[in-house]
């Protein structure tokens, strides 16, 4: 496998998402806004264990979808279960309620170490000894499947850190901005462990700054997005990312809305109708 060292121009690319991308995604964040989701308490509550239990089955969880739901709504273990796994799952609920809680907060804060830190020492509580939540990682690490090597530095880390988070703050779309902390958070691999846990918490809070609905990733799509966040390591190419954002995104908004796969259906030839006849 061929090795990769950290490439600090993958950090200076901020483009992402063309305009008409952006505004694609805005319209659809429109047709569910966040306000919506988070009046709608089951709806939410629903979500919110989706949430979890996705990104932990994204990180190896264990746990099924409806022990996830009986551990994060009514405190029941699933048998065989380790408590690592639980743990996981219960910080990834409260940390996304946390972020979901900061709806139209200031993006400057959202966009600041200590801010990134918080995440993290959620998402590390029980798992990570306390002397390494919310702080920058001190040992080498290596990445699963790929030849890509992170820093190993902290000083190095920490001037990369600070230069992502200013050159985010620079970005003014939305999801382009989401992305951008997304998969560049996940590269410098600034925290012992938990990182792409906290990245995708990053890109929530984000969207949740800017008042826009949060994206859900299905399950179906976990290999997709390890497949796109290695290609990011590896490349700094945010194509096959950025496709499966799209796609997940317009499920997400669809799946809110109730949509029964025959109306989405529906939608679909009508469209194709209106196509053909400004033919």
């Amino acid at each position: 496998m061929k090795t990769m060292e950290y490439n600090s121009r993958f950090l200076e690319n901020t483009s992402i998402f063309t305009t008409a991308e952006e505004d694609y995604l805005e319209s659809l964040a429109n047709e569910y806004s966040i306000d919506q989701l988070l009046r709608n308490r089951r709806q939410y509550e629903n979500r919110t264990v989706d949430y979890a239990y996705v990104s932990g089955k994204i990180e190896g969880n264990q746990y099924s979808r409806k022990g996830a739901a009986m551990l994060l709504q009514y405190g029941f273990t699933e048998a065989g279960r380790t408590y690592q796994d639980a743990a996981m799952l219960v910080n990834l609920r409260d940390a996304f309620a946390a972020v979901m809680k900061n709806a139209g907060g200031n993006i400057t804060d959202v966009l600041s170490k200590h801010y990134v830190q918080a995440v993290h020492s959620q998402v590390a509580a029980q798992l990570l000894r306390t002397e390494a939540r919310g702080q920058v990682r001190r040992r080498p690490v290596a990445i699963s499947g790929s030849g890509y090597l992170p820093l190993a530095s902290p000083c190095a880390l920490e001037y990369a850190f600070e230069k992502m988070l200013e050159t985010a703050g620079k970005i003014t779309r939305p999801f382009s901005q989401a992305v951008y902390v997304h998969c560049n958070l996940a590269y410098l691999q600034y925290f012992e462990d938990g990182n792409k846990r906290t990245s995708r918490l990053m890109q929530t809070a984000i969207l949740a700054a800017h008042q826009l609905t949060p994206i859900f990733l299905q399950e179906k799509s976990i290999p997709d997005y390890l497949t796109s966040v290695l290609h990011y390591y590896e490349t700094g190419d945010y194509t096959l990312y950025k496709r499966l954002f799209l796609k997940e995104y317009k499920h997400t908004i669809e799946e809110l809305q109730g949509k029964a796969p025959e109306q989405l259906l529906a939608e679909k030839r009508a469209l194709e109708r209106i196509r053909g006849s400004r033919r």
